[in-house]
């Protein structure tokens, strides 16, 4: 009874103090110390306490451990470098003295009596029938997988390493097994360690992938590298107002969609003079209920210099940086207004800038137009209106071919670049249309393009023109940004 007690204790300590720990600190590493060195430290650190607190409650250290290990791979805004660098550290440094050590206390010589030899070669053939022979069964009689499918996915399984060693372990600290034993369990998953992946090779050189499978494996080739697929992290910098406008309820649902198949921490962020930080923050409180299902988290800070203080935080491992923008500026010297365009300039991130329009809260982009030319910055732009679009939405991808293109462009260019895109939203299963359009120029083809699809957002990809100290995104996008008579999203990579 007592040992379920802990066990109980344990549970519930892990369920709400330490889940409230482990959030709490790295709040404060991202925002204080900064680095994803002083994050790798904090898990270390984290990893050690909650396995000194499961021992001193007479449990193993390494359920803490993979405690904490569970935590923190829930939290989205843990940079994946760290999990890299952990993962790195723990095999080359932790795990070879964790086995070094098992191996110490495995006596070779004891099992090689012909009694406990036997019996060692009886538990591996019981412990490898028993795996292979459960994942076979389930697979064909579940899944109505294939004979050869079936018997890859036991050899997979069958082989036994960390938690068959780690449990063997404890039970001979324990006493509950004797040092003949022990030594056999550890050659045992040894044994079957090694034979999976000749199983391995063997199996699935005769397995035919399946029209899901292949279709599934084209999806991860799709999805790999691109530009959404490492947003894990975003800062939606908010300046208060009476109500929430046009171009937050677009930034909400941009967001919700880029989340939709991932978690992803959002933090909504507002600058203020210390005399309006209570209006504020009872703003981004009203603010939070647009973001209906995201729960983002909202922080005010005191300042006068928002472009500093929106930067600064812009460096504590933020993937993407979303602004909102109302209105265009009407002055020559800036496009968006002096905070918005110096926050893109300099933001360490990406940038999306939201030139919004007045819509309604239940808005939702059902037809997103995407001009395509075959550069880096508009297959970024493709990537995100594909996640913006998710399952209801349709995208059409769209390449201007103006008389001078024409003129220097060899003729089936333009339609590989169309193809391209409808290649990679067929594999995302997207609902796409591409066209090759002719136009005298390529600002006006874009905008007759907008108004026979009838699309309600455009999405335009670019990158900052360094030079000056004026936010300089190219000719076309500022042009279009400007007269698209639809919200525009412009994604500076």
């Amino acid at each position: 009874m007592q040992t379920v007690a802990m066990v109980l204790i344990f549970l519930v300590a892990t369920a709400t103090v330490a889940t409230r720990l482990v959030a709490r600190g790295l709040d404060l590493v991202q925002n204080r110390f900064r680095g994803q060195d002083m994050l790798l430290t904090l898990v270390v650190v984290c990893a050690f306490a909650w396995g000194a607190f499961s021992q001193a409650l007479h449990l193993e250290p390494v359920i803490g451990a993979f405690a904490i290990g569970i935590l923190f791979g829930r939290l989205a805004r843990l940079p994946s470098d760290v999990v890299r660098k952990l993962e790195g550290m723990t095999l080359g440094v932790f795990a070879p003295i964790f086995f070094a050590v098992a191996g110490l206390k495995v006596d070779v010589t004891s099992i090689l009596e012909p009694r406990l030899l036997l019996l060692t070669l009886v538990v591996i053939a019981v412990a490898t029938f028993g795996k292979v022979a459960g994942v076979y069964a389930g697979a064909r009689l579940l899944s109505r997988q294939g004979h050869w499918a079936a018997l890859s996915y036991g050899a997979g399984l069958n082989a036994r390493g960390a938690v068959e060693i780690i449990v063997a372990t404890i039970g001979l600290s324990l006493g509950i097994l004797s040092q003949e034993m022990f030594s056999i369990i550890v050659v045992m998953a040894i044994t079957t360690s090694l034979m999976a992946p000749i199983a391995l090779r063997y199996t699935l050189a005769r397995v035919e992938p399946g029209a899901e499978e292949k279709r599934r494996l084209a999806q991860e080739e799709a999805l790999r590298g691109t530009f959404t697929a490492g947003i894990h992290r975003i800062l939606l910098p908010v300046r208060p107002r009476p109500d929430p406008v046009g171009t937050q309820i677009i930034q909400a649902v941009l967001v919700g969609r880029l989340a939709s198949d991932k978690s992803i921490a959002t933090t909504l962020f507002a600058v203020t003079s210390s005399a309006d930080r209570d209006v504020a923050t009872r703003y981004l409180t009203r603010l939070r209920a647009v973001f209906a299902g995201q729960s983002p988290s909202t922080r005010v800070v005191s300042g006068d210099d928002p472009v500093e203080i929106i930067l600064h935080e812009a460096e504590a491992d933020y993937d993407l940086m979303v602004l909102g923008a109302p209105t265009m500026s009407p002055s020559s010297d800036t496009l968006f207004g002096p905070v918005i365009d110096d926050l893109v300039r300099l933001s360490p991130c990406a940038t999306i800038v939201v030139r919004g329009a007045e819509v309604d809260e239940g808005w939702m982009p059902r037809r997103i137009l995407v001009p395509t030319n075959g550069t880096a910055a508009a297959r970024s732009a493709a990537d995100l209106a594909f996640a913006i679009a998710g399952s209801e939405g349709m995208v059409a991808a769209v390449h201007i071919l103006t008389p001078a293109r024409r003129s220097g462009m060899r003729p089936d260019l333009a339609a590989d670049i169309t193809t391209e895109m409808e290649m990679v939203g067929t594999m995302l299963d997207q609902q796409i249309t591409t066209e090759v359009r002719q136009g005298s120029d390529v600002e006006s083809g874009i905008l007759e393009a907008i108004d026979e699809t009838r699309a309600d957002l455009l999405v335009l990809g670019t990158s900052v023109r360094a030079g000056t100290t004026r936010l300089h995104l190219g000719p076309r996008v500022e042009y279009l940004a400007r007269r698209a008579p639809c919200p525009v999203v412009i994604l500076n990579t």
